[in-house]
């Protein structure tokens, strides 16, 4: 009797761990509709398709590389730009999308250089002029950073729980008696952060039963009559975030749940459909589902909860655009490396395509706009001068670098962005930056005693020209220095590679 029992319950295992295996989301799966989105989708804007929805899928799975991240967030930005900061008078998702978007991006929306997208969601009034969609998108965006507050999201969570059907769930117009599996499941997943508030927690189990109880017989969704990839996918995702299994029973049905509904919508390509034909929209919604289904089964956070990503600091070295860049002009130059260096990461630009012209001067405002590209930092604004037009294309780089303290003007006013600069006013910039990049500015002065012409350095600029030349950033020739001759181009890409290279960034 026990070995009958014993070789049962062997069989029992293995039958177990062998459904478990068979249910678990194939990694292949995640890679093939990845691959097909950053092909499909190779320069994501802020859109509905096309947009942050395929930026989260591809970020929160891990499979978009920081170039991908890169052309998301300078589209995103050029169009906040362009809309000033305004991304829409009624319709206010857009903010939730864009705010849930940058979060996984590692970028603070509430200061994304310069513009506050965060603050729109604190009006109530306004995000709910969309109804019960505008309140749950601002919950699941201000959740998704923790950027709210418990009196904002105590007012969107009434506002929703007063939206609740009958006998339980919700459907997008107060005028519906039935609940909708899409809008419920979306309600799921705003509330999966507020279990530990009684009503919610009541209200969600509700919303199971009703979800549980309207599953199709293929394990998928249908949504005002229609059964598409999109419903099964919102009731994913809301599981995900809810912990609760996709194979579990009370969503499994005819033996088949709502992984296996959504795959049956999958194309060869890696694209899914709407119902039989591929389809961007749909395509997006199955892969962060499944990507909030597999971060589950990994034990992650789930899709929405963004505690986990890895905030961008104040420096953030472009990656490598280029894998060759080089000029005609270069190939015999010392600098030849650092030039190229900083080239290959659109720091610096030739004076055309083949010509650096490395032994050219370079303005206040040409150096601010490199050191400020150099160490990627975001616009910032905390003064203006009176000879830097807003109009003119190095504003943005002389606001910032004025604003993280690596410049100061010629006066209180005036900044002088077209005059060369001097060797002493370049290093002393890079000591500035280099304080930014962790580096102790600190050291002896006695090392400029070893140059005939120390006595020539501002006393201001003592410090600086010291701290390059005890780093390794500044290796004067010939004995001197030149403090007051304009530094070359070439030369100020070796100072600014040197940089780079002593702070460890590249």
């Amino acid at each position: 009797m026990k070995k009958k029992l014993s070789l049962f319950l062997i069989i029992l295992t293995i039958s177990v761990l062998a459904a478990a295996k068979a249910a678990a989301i194939s990694a292949d799966v995640i890679k093939t509709t990845a691959d097909y989105l950053k092909t499909a989708v190779p320069s994501p804007a802020v859109s509905s398709i096309g947009g942050e929805w395929a930026v989260i899928g591809l970020v929160r799975s891990e499979s978009a590389d920081r170039l991908y991240v890169d052309a998301y967030l300078k589209n995103a930005l050029d169009y906040i730009k362009s809309k000033d900061g305004v991304l829409h008078s009624r319709k206010y998702t857009e903010y939730s999308r864009v705010v849930l978007a940058l979060t996984a991006c590692g970028k603070n929306p509430a200061d994304f250089y310069g513009y506050d997208l965060v603050s729109p969601l604190f009006d109530f009034d306004k995000v709910c002029f969309q109804g019960i969609n505008g309140a749950v998108w601002a919950l699941i965006a201000l959740d998704g950073g923790n950027y709210g507050n418990s009196e904002i999201t105590d007012k969107y969570i009434s506002y929703i729980l007063n939206l609740e059907k009958k006998d339980g769930g919700w459907s997008l117009s107060e005028s519906e008696a039935e609940p909708d599996a899409d809008v419920t499941a979306m309600v799921l997943t705003a509330f999966s952060r507020h279990l530990d508030k009684k009503a919610v927690n009541e209200a969600v189990k509700r919303a199971l039963d009703v979800l549980s109880n309207i599953q199709c017989e293929s394990g998928g969704y249908e949504s005002y009559g229609v059964e598409s990839s999109e419903s099964a996918s919102q009731v994913l995702a809301a599981l995900s975030a809810l912990k609760i299994p996709y194979t579990d029973e009370r969503f499994t049905k005819n033996g088949k749940n709502t992984v296996d509904a959504i795959l049956s919508y999958m194309q060869k390509d890696g694209s899914f459909a709407h119902e039989k034909k591929s389809d961007l929209m749909a395509t997006e919604q199955c892969f962060y589902a499944l990507v909030a289904a597999k971060r589950s089964e990994d034990g992650k956070t789930s899709l929405f909860d963004m505690s986990d990503v890895k905030k961008s600091g104040i420096i953030s070295v472009p990656p490598v655009k280029y894998q060759s860049k080089t000029f005609d002009d270069i190939t015999k130059n010392k600098y030849c490396t650092s030039i190229e260096a900083l080239a290959c990461r659109g720091i610096i630009n030739g004076m055309s395509e083949t010509v650096f012209d490395p032994e050219s001067c370079m303005t206040r405002a040409q150096f601010a706009t490199i050191v400020v590209r150099a160490l990627g930092l975001e616009f910032k604004k905390t003064r203006d001068f009176s000879d830097v037009s807003a109009s003119s294309w190095y504003y943005s780089y002389v606001c910032t670098a004025s604003s993280y303290g690596i410049i100061n003007g010629v006066s209180d006013t005036e900044f002088d962005p077209e005059s060369f600069i001097s060797r002493e006013q370049a290093l002393v910039m890079i000591q500035r930056a280099a304080k930014l990049c962790g580096l102790l500015s600190g050291g002896s002065f006695d090392v400029l005693s070893a140059y005939k012409d120390a006595r020539a350095i501002s006393d201001w600029a003592k410090e600086g020209v010291a701290f390059c030349i005890n780093s390794g950033i500044f290796a004067p020739e010939g004995g001197e220095i030149k403090p007051d001759e304009s530094i070359k181009r070439a030369e100020i890409a070796d100072v600014i590679f040197k940089l780079l290279k002593g702070a460890k960034l590249i």
